[in-house]
């Protein structure tokens, strides 16, 4: 469950696809979280070809979020040496309604992948998701239409574009939707 409050923190997270662990940047150092993590994603990058972090030029995704106690989130993706963005870009092309209309669970799910005569264990992203109710989707796209803080994580060197974001229906029109109680039509009052 994800606490659903106007954001006043800011979360850093990071995966390790070689230990299939999740962790969260905190003043004491990385706290380990799982190997899954609940989400809300507000937004996400394409991918942007980037040598960074010390790593050889891979794509990048920048990914901004709601975590489980509702502060706002940045993660990096990346697609290794195994083209890992392969199943979150798959996942966010299979989804019917816009991607910040479900709660999402992202997973490090191990592989088996062979080099030559070795076989070797990493991880790979997997997610699983379930719709947020009209309500909560009101409250993300309010957050989506004046965000509290950027929707791409700021202190980072790699050179993703600018966000687009489309709003399904803007918070304004959902307001003003006039509210209609189809149980009347039905109910008979003696």
């Amino acid at each position: 469950m994800i606490t659903l409050n106007l954001p006043t923190h800011v979360s850093k997270y990071r995966t390790n696809r070689k230990s299939g662990l999740i962790s969260k940047e905190t003043n004491q150092g990385l706290e380990t979280i799982g190997d899954s993590l609940d989400l809300i994603i507000l937004h996400w990058t394409p991918p942007t070809l980037a040598a960074a972090f010390g790593q050889s030029e891979q794509e990048w995704v920048s990914l901004c979020f709601l975590d489980p106690a509702g502060d706002w989130s940045y993660l990096l993706l990346n697609s290794g040496k195994t083209q890992g963005l392969s199943y979150f870009l798959a996942f966010v092309d299979s989804l019917a309604s816009p991607y910040y209309q479900y709660q999402v669970q992202l997973q490090l799910t191990p592989r088996l992948s062979s080099g030559g005569n070795i076989l070797y264990y990493y991880y790979d992203f997997a997610m699983v998701r379930k719709f947020l109710s009209a309500e909560e989707i009101r409250f993300v796209e309010s957050l989506l239409v004046s965000p509290p803080f950027p929707l791409i994580m700021p202190d980072c060197d790699i050179p993703f574009p600018a966000p687009e974001i489309e709003i399904e229906h803007p918070v304004s029109d959902i307001q003003m939707l006039p509210w209609h109680d189809s149980r009347v039509a039905y109910l008979i009052w003696f």
